[in-house]
């Protein structure tokens, strides 16, 4: 499954000059094959509607979709430890197997307060491991 990150819209942000947002996204649980896929988003300064353009590409392996999902939490980047903003969860047996860019948009919510925290957007795009592998060699 790949993940091009968009945006984010209407996130509240605890400190408007010192937050810096960006995403980690998470394989839950593990691969049984692949194992943990840990990934982060370059972070944008001081906004509350952060967007990367171009979008960025996340690639996850599946070996099975039975019960994953993807772990999204959005922190921001301060000079200590990172701040928590959001979390969400993408369940891939929820998504539409197809082979072309699908737009989604999942809420986040605040850990702390359980309230809506903005809404982050993806494209999602499912290839099998050969067809993922073809792609990288052309790019």
């Amino acid at each position: 499954i790949i993940l091009y990150l968009k945006s984010i819209k209407n996130i509240e942000l605890h400190d408007h000059n010192d937050d810096n947002p960006y995403v980690e996204m998470k394989l839950k649980p593990s691969d049984s094959i692949a194992g943990d896929q840990l990934q982060r988003s370059s972070y944008k300064p001081a906004t509350n509607h952060p967007q990367w353009e171009p979008n960025e590409k996340f690639q996850f392996i599946l070996s099975d979709d039975n019960d994953t999902h993807i772990a999204v939490s959005v922190l921001s980047y301060k000079e200590k430890d990172p701040v928590p903003l959001g979390d969400a969860k993408i369940k891939i047996k929820d998504l539409t197997l197809t082979k072309t860019r699908t737009n989604k948009s999942v809420k986040l919510i605040d850990s702390t307060t359980g309230k809506n925290n903005g809404v982050i957007q993806f494209d999602i795009l499912f290839n099998t491991v050969n067809e993922a592998l073809s792609y990288e060699e052309q790019t």
